[in-house]
């Protein structure tokens, strides 16, 4: 009988233990994915303002 109840609470341990990790790995996923975001956004504003830029320059030159 103890042996049984030593199994079943290694289970619900090992259960809980793999809830958190999932939760972890999920909370780690959503914060690369924000971040990926960010610096695409960055890129792309220094990719506008360079494109800005060169267009402006090509203008005054002709």
């Amino acid at each position: 009988m103890e042996k049984r109840i030593s199994e079943v609470m290694l289970a619900s341990l090992r259960k809980r233990e793999e809830e958190k990790f999932e939760k972890n790995v999920e909370k780690m996923v959503d914060e690369l994915k924000k971040t990926v975001t960010e610096v695409g956004d960055e890129s792309q504003q220094k990719v506008d303002k360079n494109m800005k830029k060169t267009v402006e320059e090509a203008g005054h030159e002709s």
